[in-house]
């Protein structure tokens, strides 16, 4: 293979990667919204944790992201949402944990536009699921008793991850809760096109040393 075809074999093979999202750098915002906000109470008696916090789907405003905006949901219940910051994108949430959240994105974000206490309920079933049964969580009462179905429907099964997604984390630090959304994983054919692109990348220079 001449230099040229294995240049544009490589091209080609970047390109075709390209597509998939990358999950590195920051994101920035500045402001944000909670759809269909509901006030619920917090306590663990381990963590020191007693608060009333608003629970429900998280719109960063003004992210340079695509659309100017991203909906995520907060794991991490012991900080404060600032008003506008920046974010470290890290890798996807894994494990237990990992799958058991992105059951209830998977499942439960088609119907939020249903019912206004759905968004609510499906936080309060992430911060349960993150921090088990040391969390009780207090709220109205639609709220509780459709976030235990929601937790019910993974503990047994009923709701499972999808494969194809993953739970992509927002890394805060300090005061600035970590946030995790729902995203595409790279399929393994497009890893495997990347990979492909870097070697034929390599050959080209080898080739011109």
């Amino acid at each position: 293979m001449n230099r040229f075809k294995t240049t544009l074999l490589a091209t080609a093979c970047l390109a075709i990667a390209a597509i998939v999202p990358a999950h590195a750098g920051q994101v920035t915002y500045n402001g944000y919204s909670v759809l269909n906000s509901q006030d619920v109470t917090l306590n663990d008696a381990k963590l020191g944790i007693s608060e009333r916090a608003g629970s429900g789907q998280i719109t960063l405003n003004n992210a340079n992201t695509p659309g100017g905006m991203i909906a995520t949901w907060c794991i991490d219940i012991a900080h404060t949402l600032q008003g506008s910051g920046s974010f470290t994108t890290g890798g996807f949430l894994g494990g237990d944990f990992g799958n058991k959240v992105n059951a209830l994105l998977t499942h439960v974000l088609p119907t939020l536009k249903a019912n206004n206490d759905y968004s609510s309920a499906l936080q309060v079933a992430i911060w349960q699921a993150e921090y088990g049964s040391d969390l009780t969580v207090s709220g109205p009462t639609g709220v509780m008793s459709q976030a235990k179905i929601y937790g019910d429907n993974v503990s047994n099964g009923t709701w499972k991850a999808d494969p194809r997604m993953g739970v992509a984390m927002l890394a805060g630090g300090g005061n600035n809760q970590d946030q995790a959304y729902l995203t595409a994983v790279p399929e393994p054919a497009s890893m495997a096109a990347m990979a492909a692109g870097l070697v034929g990348l390599g050959l080209v220079r080898r080739k011109r040393a």
